[in-house]
């Protein structure tokens, strides 16, 4: 049983400027489901796009018992929005009313663990940060790596979904891999090969060694927001600094860390400002 958090915005555009004026939230719920990600993703996408049509954003993010996700609907002024459709969708999610979603959750396709040849000794965790890759790359990286005898796990999976005029959806994962401190070596060889393919110089690969939670520490003793309610979203390491973007309900925090991750700024955005 997962749990999902589920905020939607009102967000009003000037129509004569043609952007952005104001992003109000006007309701927050929480739901329980036991249906796939990727396959809820696809069927609210389908019903915003049945209902409100053009002018909508969906934000995911999600770890392994938890999903957040926030909905952006877009008008003017003068417009009328209701979101009760919305929270009927996931209440027929929660309450198990809906049959197609039992059969495709019967037949999904979930990043799994993959779990290499039992070795013994200390073990060490390097992440990658995986920007603009779809779940098939990430699967066939964690498989790549499951073939050299390393434990991949999925930790976190970031979607974005714009529906304003052109469509756009972009995702971001973070991969964690276990290995033997020997084997570091192997795992930065798998990432450049990969690196190396045809195809992937659009993509953006980060890699590791992040201590996650002396950096929630810090962000906590900063922000006052509670490590727990923290994750992260993604990374990018530009020796010898590391930008961290960790999330919570309601905000996101953009980290500037240096090489024993010592926090050396922080800025912290409303999710109110950064949804479009």
């Amino acid at each position: 049983m997962k749990k999902i958090y589920v905020d939607i915005y009102h967000q009003y555009w000037d129509v004569e400027e043609m952007k952005p004026v104001e992003t109000v939230l006007i309701n927050s719920n929480d739901y329980n489901s036991s249906v796939y990600n990727s396959f809820l993703e696809e069927e609210l996408h389908n019903m915003l796009s049945t209902v409100k049509g053009d002018g909508y954003f969906i934000k995911i993010e999600r770890t392994p018992k938890e999903e957040y996700i926030n909905i952006v609907l877009v008008a003017t002024k003068e417009d009328e929005m209701s979101s009760e459709y919305i929270h009927e969708f996931f209440e027929n999610i929660s309450k198990g009313r809906e049959p197609s979603l039992e059969k495709n959750f019967n037949n999904n396709k979930e990043v799994p663990l993959y779990n290499g040849a039992e070795e013994s000794g200390s073990k060490v965790q390097i992440y990658i940060s995986l920007e603009f890759f779809d779940e098939e790359e990430v699967e066939e990286l964690a498989r790549l790596f499951n073939s050299k005898n390393f434990e991949a796990q999925l930790i976190s999976n970031e979607t974005v979904i714009y529906e304003k005029g052109a469509s756009s959806v972009y995702f971001n994962f973070i991969l964690e891999v276990s290995t033997l401190i020997g084997g570091i070596s192997g795992i930065y060889a798998l990432i450049q090969a990969y690196k190396n393919k045809s195809g992937q110089s659009h993509k953006n690969i980060n890699a590791g060694q992040i201590d996650w939670e002396s950096i929630k520490e810090q962000v906590s003793q900063f922000t006052g927001i509670n490590t727990s309610d923290l994750r992260g979203t993604r990374f990018e390491i530009n020796e010898p600094f590391i930008e961290v973007v960790l999330s919570n309900r309601y905000k996101e925090v953009i980290v500037l860390c240096d090489e024993n991750f010592k926090v050396i700024k922080l800025h912290t955005v409303n999710k109110s400002q950064t949804v479009i």
